[in-house]
C-alpha cells in the first residue's frame, strides 16, 4: 500500500510539471517590424471586435516608423494605409476624442524633415473617418522634446482632453500642460502648466477615488510627482520621497486590490546612477510607501501590468538594460501578499523597450506584445507578439446594478452597486459610462467598448476608475442616456446595465409674495401670501419674528403641486396688545435628494432649511395694537 502511494505522489507531482509546463508564452509567429524608443497601443479602430496594433520608434539606424496592424484573425495581421507621421522617441494614445464610437489617435515624437533626421518634434491628431481611413488634425501642440502624450478628460465635462509633458524646452524646463477639447476638433491651451520631468513618462488615473483624473510622472529633473485634481481645473503637487528616474518607464494598477491605485516604475535614478524596478503602495491617505518585491532593476524600460493567469492578481512584465549591460525580458507573477516571482517563459530580452498586454486573439486570457533593442550587435530591434497558453480562461464581472442619477443645475452625478467577479476582487474592478442624448447614445462620454456586448475597444482601466460614482459638469438642457459596465484585471468588461435616463433642464423655481395681514383683532390675525410652482411641488409656510427669533408658522396648504398659483394663510391668536410684528412667506422645492432651496430668487443647495421672502410689516398700532377691553 506504501509503495502505491508513492507512485500516486509521483504521478501527481508529474502532472503538476506538465500542467506548469503547459502554461506559456509562446512566439505568434505575427510579423511585426521590430522598433526600439517607442511604443505600442492596442484599439480596435475598425469595432469588429477584435483589437488593432499601432506600433511607433525607429526600425533601425535610428529610422523613425508608424504602422498600424489590422487583426483579420487567426494570427494574421495587415498593414493600414495611413497618414500617420513617422516617429521615434514617441508615444501614442487611442481615444475616442469626439464621442462618435470610433478610436482616433494622438501620436507624437521625433520625425524627418525633408527625409533627413533633424530632430523635429511634433504632435498631430488623426481622425477615424469610420471607414479604415483616418484624417490629420493638428491639434495646435507644441511638443520640444521627448514629451509623454494622454487622454483625460481632467474637467469632468465627459469628453477626452491632451495632456502632453514637453521636455527639453528653452532653459531645460519642463512642463504639464494641457489643452481642453472644446468640440469641432478645436483644442484649446489653457496656458495652465505644472512642473514636469525631462526624458520621463506621465500616466493618468484616480489616485484618492475623489472622482477626478490625476497625475503620476517621473523623469531626469525634480522628483517623482503625485498630482491630484481640484476639481476646478487646477491640481496640487504632492511630491513623494520617490526620486527620480530617467530613461523610465511607469504604469498604474491596483496590484493589492485593496481599491486604490498603485503604481510602478523603472529606470535609472538620478542621484546614484543604480537601475531600479519599484512598486510603491498608495496608502490611500496621500502618501505612497516602496514595496520591496524584489524586483530586476532597468532603465531603457517598458513596465505593464495585466493579469496574464486570472487569479484576481495584476502581474508584472519588465523589460529594459540591466545595470550589467545585459537586456532583460520578464514577467513577474503577482502571488498576493507582496510576493511576486519571476517566471521563466524564454522572453526575448530587450532595451530601450515598450511592452504591452491585451487580449488580441480573444480567448480570454491576456497576450504579451514587446519591442526593443535586441542583444544584438549594431541597432538590431524586434517586435515579438507572444501568444499565452494553457491558461485559466478569464470570465467578465457581473453588470453594475442600482443605477442612480442626482442633478443639481448643468451637473449630474452617476452612482452605482459594486460588480462582482470571478476572478478579479470586487474592490479591484474598475467601471465604464456611457452617456448620450438618444437611447443607446455615446455622444457625451464614449466608453471605448461596443455598445452591444460590452466588448472593450482598448486594453486599460474603466473611464471612471474604480470609482462607483462619477459626477459631469455642465451639461446642456435636455434628456440624457446613460449606462456602465465593469472592468475586470483581465480589461475584459461586462455588459452594460440596463440604460437609465436624467434630464437637466431648466432650474425649477418657485415665486413668493407676501401679503397684508387681514382679520386683524385684538389678539388675532390672518397671515397672508401667494404661492407659484414651476415643474415641481414645493412646500410652503410662514415666519414670525417673535421677539429677536424666527417662529414657524405652519401654512394651508403648505404642501403645493407642481404648475400651481394659489394663495395661502395662518390664523394666528394670542398676539399681545400694542406689538407690531413682522413677517414672510416662504417656499421650497421638495422634490429630489437634494433639492435646491430658493432664497431671494437664487437657487442653492444647504444643509439647512432655507425660504425665499419678501417683508411686510403689519399696519400700525392705530389697526394691530390689541387694546384690553
Amino acid at each position: 500500500m506504501k509503495t502505491l502511494y508513492r507512485l500516486l505522489i509521483v504521478f501527481s507531482f508529474a502532472g503538476i510539471q506538465l500542467l506548469s509546463y503547459s502554461q506559456t508564452f509562446t512566439n505568434s509567429g505575427v510579423l511585426l517590424t521590430g522598433t526600439a524608443t517607442g511604443t505600442l497601443d492596442w484599439g480596435d479602430f475598425d469595432k469588429d471586435g477584435d483589437l488593432d496594433l499601432l506600433v511607433t520608434g525607429d526600425t533601425a539606424s535610428m529610422i523613425p516608423s508608424t504602422r498600424l496592424y489590422r487583426n483579420d484573425g487567426n494570427n494574421q495581421f495587415s498593414l493600414v494605409s495611413a497618414p500617420f507621421l513617422p516617429v521615434l522617441y514617441s508615444d501614442a494614445d487611442w481615444g475616442d476624442y469626439d464621442n462618435d464610437g470610433f478610436l482616433d489617435v494622438v501620436i507624437c515624437g521625433d520625425t524627418m524633415k525633408n527625409g533627413i533626421f533633424q530632430s523635429v518634434y511634433l504632435t498631430k491628431l488623426y481622425h477615424n473617418n469610420g471607414n479604415s481611413t483616418f484624417t490629420m488634425i493638428d491639434p495646435g501642440i507644441v511638443i520640444v522634446g521627448k514629451g509623454p502624450i494622454a487622454w483625460a478628460d481632467y474637467d469632468n465635462d465627459g469628453d477626452l482632453d491632451i495632456l502632453c509633458m514637453s521636455n527639453m524646452i528653452t532653459g531645460g524646463d519642463a512642463r504639464i500642460r494641457f489643452f481642453r477639447n472644446d468640440g469641432n476638433d478645436i483644442f484649446t491651451d489653457t496656458g495652465y502648466s505644472l512642473e514636469g520631468n525631462n526624458n520621463g513618462i506621465m500616466k493618468c488615473g484616480d489616485m484618492n477615488n475623489d472622482g477626478r483624473v490625476d497625475i503620476v510622472c517621473t523623469g531626469s529633473t525634480g522628483w517623482t510627482k503625485v498630482y491630484f485634481n481640484n476639481g476646478n481645473c487646477t491640481f496640487t503637487s504632492f511630491t513623494t520621497t520617490i526620486q527620480p528616474y530617467y530613461f523610465s518607464d511607469l504604469d498604474l494598477a491596483d496590484f493589492d486590490n485593496d481599491g486604490d491605485m498603485d503604481f510602478v516604475v523603472a529606470g535609472l535614478s538620478v542621484y546614484n546612477l543604480v537601475e531600479n524596478t519599484n512598486i510603491y503602495r498608495n496608502n490611500g491617505n496621500g502618501t505612497f510607501s516602496e514595496v520591496f518585491a524584489g524586483l530586476a532593476g532597468v532603465k531603457s524600460s517598458g513596465v505593464a501590468w495585466g493579469d496574464y493567469n486570472n487569479d484576481g492578481n495584476a502581474d508584472l512584465i519588465v523589460s529594459g538594460k540591466l545595470n550589467n549591460g545585459d537586456n532583460y525580458t520578464k514577467i513577474y507573477r503577482n502571488d498576493g501578499s507582496d510576493v511576486f516571482t519571476e517566471m521563466n517563459f524564454g522572453l526575448s530580452p530587450v532595451a530601450q523597450s515598450s511592452a504591452v498586454w491585451a487580449d488580441y486573439d480573444q480567448d480570454q486570457d491576456l497576450d504579451l506584445t514587446v519591442t526593443g533593442r535586441a542583444n544584438l550587435p549594431g541597432f538590431q530591434n524586434t517586435g515579438i507578439l507572444y501568444q499565452s497558453n494553457g491558461f485559466t480562461a478569464n470570465t467578465v464581472p457581473s453588470v453594475p446594478a442600482n443605477l442612480q442619477p442626482d442633478t443639481l443645475g448643468g451637473n449630474v452625478t452617476l452612482s452605482w452597486n459594486p460588480s462582482s467577479d470571478a476572478q478579479t476582487p470586487s474592490v479591484g474592478l474598475s467601471y465604464n459610462i456611457r452617456i448620450g442624448t438618444n437611447p443607446g447614445g455615446i455622444d457625451i462620454m464614449s466608453p471605448m467598448s461596443r455598445i452591444a456586448d460590452g466588448k472593450r475597444m482598448i486594453q486599460k482601466l474603466g473611464n471612471v476608475f474604480q470609482n462607483t460614482d462619477w459626477t459631469i459638469k455642465n451639461l446642456p438642457n435636455g434628456t440624457y442616456y446613460w449606462s456602465v459596465q465593469a472592468i475586470d484585471g483581465a480589461f475584459a468588461g461586462s455588459p452594460f446595465a440596463a440604460e437609465q435616463s436624467f434630464t437637466i433642464g431648466p432650474v425649477s423655481t418657485v415665486s413668493v409674495n407676501t401679503l397684508p395681514a387681514f382679520n386683524v383683532s385684538v389678539s388675532t390675525a390672518t397671515l397672508n401670501g401667494t404661492v407659484f410652482t414651476v415643474d415641481h411641488p414645493a412646500t410652503a409656510g410662514f415666519k414670525l419674528l417673535v421677539g429677536s427669533s424666527w417662529a414657524d408658522i405652519p401654512a394651508t396648504p403648505s404642501s403645493l403641486p407642481a404648475n400651481t398659483f394659489t394663495t395661502i394663510a395662518s390664523d394666528l391668536d394670542s398676539l399681545t396688545s400694542g406689538t407690531t410684528y413682522l413677517y414672510f412667506a416662504w417656499a421650497s422645492i421638495t422634490e429630489g435628494a437634494n433639492p435646491p432651496v430658493f432664497f431671494m430668487g437664487i437657487p442653492f443647495r444647504s444643509p439647512r432649511p432655507n425660504f425665499l421672502f419678501q417683508s411686510q410689516e403689519i399696519p400700525p398700532p392705530t389697526s394691530l395694537s390689541m387694546v384690553q377691553n
